[in-house]
């Protein structure tokens, strides 16, 4: 089936604007239970991966060839053989990288890229303030050598974990030609046999799938023989592995053990564990070996197990990968890790204890929530940022959630229960210095920073917030939607309410959806589509669940029940994909104009599916929201029909803009107020053009009113902003 969908895909290369040097290789495949094929391939030039250019390919019960999910990248034209060998790149990386304890041995892969034009400035969101900055460790102000459209670079993954580094993973895009780093980000993702017995933290009593080791090791160890079908990929042993790394460093280092820092087996002389308390932190002390610290050890374990059995029994999955690869999960990380992460790389799962201020990172949800990262990364594989980041978050919320509802309130008979849990994520880690769960999927604004619906602009921020509209839709699916006003949990987009269709069938749609129609760069409304899609083959075009989805998603502003179109209201595109601060498209500052101090200008938004284009303009964010989204410069004058007078303060200013035929309908964007009076007289003229332009590539520090970014030097970024602060003050290209 596989090769029948290869040859399907190249055949149709002409009719997709492809020629003889594209083609496509197979990433996964799935046969679903009507017998259709789903084959997840990655189109390639001269045998070279396009980045992102992922597609589906559909076969029906007869092999016969259904529409394709996903679009073909056209017109490259790049040679596939790279001016700067490997070695010589990741020299240049750990260089940029700089590390300050011991660095794992990039991954790096040669694939071909759009140009990116210009800089690549970064953001990040201090979470304290919840003000949104400039992240000059990840901003790139350069521009590539080549004018081409398209580049041959160096996809380089790294990792550092340590001490002194701290937990980081970067991924660089490296020009091929030259060894130029055209673009870096953050890609950390914020998780013979025996029975043993377990007095669980968060679990209570359980049953352990262990193994006797007392011909070898003396006693018994936490490794589960039963599930995994295939050895661990890195450390090359059998079993799911629960290891201990005694509060110490994560840092994935060259060394005896095959690349990994495995930590230390956990063994027992009885295959008791455990004492069911949370585990006694002391930064200065090991405590990680005793009866209580194999408590978060036990739960771990159990909640791996418990994962694993859910995605078996009730959706067919053979483990992470669906190949039964072992899994290795290592507790008590390094001190004051309030977190737990997957690393699909290594195909391990690390957990903090959280310090003093949460308890251990084991519950079950959270364990299910960081494994369903490698199954997201197997299939679907949503681009960590955007809509798609918060998708991605969404998902492991969903399958967390449905873990434990299966766990908890389930028999093992492949039904998920509709009791038995509760609808939060990370209730269990509450201590009082950090009360309340983490996240609640029925009304997620509860933690003052999730979004209970989608609008334009969400994606903007963290995903993690992000994920709010995805984690209700699905609330909505399988418990439904009140109709009265005082419930938290009601929606205005849907305000007569919904029924749900319960857990099961809920999990079994988003399943199929994740696994075969949602391509790496869905959005929430191409979500929809493919839930809709993945209702119909189970159940039905006239389906009440076809409906149910309908709904849900209408519920946080997705489409509507009935199909018709929604008024959709946007901001204009103003650096359109290619240009020097919108490389890929879709970036941070697509939709943000950058105007000066205390000079008017004329903001406008796109209104479509309705007559009636007039809106309204307010500083700030929505009421209703959480008043602005992280940017708390709000300031100047604005009338309602746009006209703005930005104040003297520098930074990114939030704006709305609601709709007159539909105010619910709103958008929410950013304005960058710069400095254009370089000569401090009051006024922005080309006088100041030329004071920026006369600093510009200077090595000394200068005035810092001349640089947008307010490191007191010039460069290209500043010169963009500058000019195009002045095209908005006076008009004209």
């Amino acid at each position: 089936r596989v090769q029948l969908a290869l040859n399907w895909a190249h055949a149709q290369r002409n009719r997709l604007g492809l020629g003889a040097a594209d083609g496509y290789v197979s990433r996964s495949s799935r046969t679903d239970e009507f017998g259709q094929t789903h084959v997840r391939v990655r189109q390639t030039h001269r045998g070279i991966p396009v980045w992102g250019a992922d597609a589906i390919v559909h076969l029906d019960a007869s092999g016969h060839a259904l529409p394709m999910t996903g679009k073909p990248v056209t017109g490259v034209d790049v040679s596939p053989v790279p001016g700067v060998d490997s070695a010589t790149v990741i020299r240049l990386v750990k260089r940029n990288l700089a590390p300050k304890g011991p660095l794992l041995v990039p991954r790096i892969e040669l694939v071909i890229v759009p140009n990116p034009g210009g800089p690549q400035p970064a953001v990040t969101r201090d979470p304290t303030t919840g003000v949104w900055t400039l992240d000059p460790a990840h901003s790139v102000l350069h521009r590539p050598s080549s004018h081409d459209p398209y580049l041959l670079a160096y996809f380089v993954h790294t990792e550092l974990d340590n001490d002194l580094d701290g937990t980081k993973h970067t991924d660089f895009l490296v020009e091929a030609a030259t060894g130029l780093i055209l673009k870096k980000w953050n890609s950390l993702m914020t998780d013979g046999p025996a029975r043993g017995t377990a007095h669980t933290q968060y679990n209570g009593d359980v049953t352990l799938d262990t193994a006797n080791v007392s011909s070898t090791l003396g006693g018994f160890r936490l490794i589960d023989l039963t599930r995994p079908t295939l050895p661990h990929p890195v450390t090359l042993e059998f079993g799911n592995i629960t290891n201990n790394l005694h509060n110490g460093p994560t840092e994935f280092a060259i060394g005896p053990n095959n690349g990994v820092l495995e930590g230390t087996p956990y063994l027992s002389s009885d295959d008791v564990w455990g004492d069911g308390q949370n585990f006694l932190f002391d930064p200065n002390t090991d405590l990680s070996d005793t009866v209580n610290g194999q408590t978060t050890a036990a739960d771990a374990h159990f909640g791996l197990a418990a994962t694993w059995d859910f995605y078996a029994q009730v959706l067919g999955r053979n483990g992470i990968d669906d190949l039964g690869t072992s899994v290795l999960s290592r507790v008590h990380a390094h001190a004051y890790f309030y977190n737990a992460y997957w690393d699909d790389y290594f195909f391990v799962m690390t957990y903090g204890d959280g310090g003093k201020f949460l308890k251990s990172f084991t519950p079950l949800e959270i364990v299910g929530h960081e494994l369903s990262h490698g199954v997201m990364g197997a299939t679907a594989n949503l681009v960590y940022g955007d809509e798609m980041g918060g998708l991605n978050e969404a998902n492991s919320d969903i399958f967390g959630t449905m873990v434990k509802f299966y766990t908890r309130g389930g028999t093992g008979n492949g039904v998920v229960p509709d009791t038995g849990a509760d609808w939060t994520l990370g209730s269990q880690l509450a201590t009082p210095f950090s009360p309340g769960p983490l996240r609640w999927m029925d009304t997620p604004s509860r933690d003052g920073v999730s979004y209970d619906a989608w609008f334009q602009g969400m994606g903007f921020d963290d995903v993690h917030y992000i994920s709010g509209p995805g984690n209700r839709m699905f609330y909505y699916l399988s418990q439904g939607a009140p109709s009265t006003l005082v419930d938290v949990a009601h929606s205005k987009y849907l305000p007569g309410g919904m029924t749900g269709i319960g857990n099961d069938h809920a999990a079994r749609i988003w399943y199929k959806a994740l696994t075969e129609y949602l391509a790496p760069d869905a959005d929430y409304a191409a979500a929809r589509v493919a839930a809709v899609n993945a209702a119909t083959d189970l159940y039905g075009a006239g389906s009440a669940e076809v409906q149910a989805v309908k709904n849900a998603f209408a519920a946080i502003n997705v489409g509507t029940p009935t199909d018709a179109p929604r008024v959709m209201i946007d901001l204009p595109l103003v650096h359109p994909a290619g240009t020097a601060l919108n490389p890929y498209g879709g970036g941070f500052f697509a939709r943000m104009p950058i105007v000066s101090m205390n000079t008017t200008v004329q903001l406008t938004a796109d209104v479509s599916n309705t007559t009636d284009t007039a809106v309204t303009w307010q500083i700030g964010g929505a009421p209703g929201g959480f008043n602005n989204p992280g940017f708390l410069e709000i300031g100047g004058l604005i009338t309602p029909d746009g006209h703005w007078t930005p104040d003297s303060t520098w930074g990114f200013h939030a704006m709305t803009v609601v709709s007159h035929a539909d105010p619910l309908e709103y958008a929410e964007g950013t304005v960058w107020v710069v400095n254009g009076d370089a000569d401090a007289d009051t006024k922005f003229d080309a006088i100041d053009l030329g004071a920026v332009a006369l600093s510009w590539g200077l090595n000394g520090y200068v005035n810092a009113s001349h640089s947008i970014v307010g490191d007191g030097f010039v460069d290209s970024m500043d010169v963009t902003g500058i000019v195009e602060a002045f095209r908005n003050a006076y008009g004209g290209q």
